[in-house]
C-alpha cells in the first residue's frame, strides 16, 4: 500500500537534471550534490558503487552500507562510473568491483583525476583480481570486511545520531 501511494506521487524520471545525463537512479543531481556538500555538515561519508550488470550482488552490497548508515551512489556500467566520478566531487570514495575486468584502471584513473587524495577500494571475488591505482583490497565475499575498512577510513557513522 505504501509502496503503490509513494511511487504514484512521486517519479524520479520526472525530476529534471541541468546536466542531462544523470543516471536514472539518482533522484537529482543538484540534490545529490546538497548531500554531499560538506559546507551543508552532511557528515555521513558517501561513496560511488561501480559494479556492472547483471552482477545480483549490487543491490546486497548497497543494502549492507546504506544500513550502516553510510550514503553509496550506484553505477551499473563503466560508462555510469566514469559519469558519476565527473558529477559527484564531494564523494569520499570509489569501490569498484572485479568484474569490471580491464576497464577497472580506466575508471580508477578517472575518479583519481577528479578526486586526489580519496580512495578507491576493489571488491575482488579472488585473490588473483587486480586493479591498477586502487588504494584498497578486499574480498566482494566478505561485507564485514568492507565494512571495518570503511568505518577505518571514514569513521563510523552510526555514531553521528547517537546510537
Amino acid at each position: 500500500m505504501w509502496g503503490a501511494r509513494a511511487s504514484a506521487s512521486f517519479s524520479p524520471r520526472r525530476i529534471s537534471c541541468k546536466h542531462g545525463g544523470i543516471p536514472p537512479q539518482v533522484e537529482c543531481c543538484t540534490r545529490a550534490s546538497k548531500l554531499l556538500d560538506r559546507k551543508n555538515a552532511v557528515p555521513r561519508p558517501t561513496f560511488i558503487m561501480a559494479e556492472p550488470e547483471p552482477e545480483q550482488a549490487l543491490s546486497a552490497r548497497k543494502l549492507v552500507l546504506e544500513t550502516a548508515k553510510f550514503n553509496v551512489i550506484t553505477a551499473h556500467s563503466v560508462r555510469e562510473a566514469l559519469a558519476l566520478c565527473e558529477q559527484f566531487p564531494g564523494v569520499d570514495a570509489l569501490i569498484i568491483h572485479g568484474s569490471v575486468g580491464d576497464d577497472c584502471g580506466k575508471v580508477v584513473a578517472k575518479f583519481k583525476d577528479s578526486h586526489p587524495n580519496k580512495s578507491a577500494i576493489l571488491l575482488a571475488p579472488s585473490a588473483s583480481t587486480s586493479c591498477d591505482g586502487v588504494d584498497h583490497q578486499v574480498s566482494s565475499h566478505n561485507p564485514e570486511e568492507l565494512l571495518r575498512l570503511l568505518r577505518e577510513l571514514f569513521g563510523d557513522p552510526r555514531s553521528i545520531d547517537g546510537r
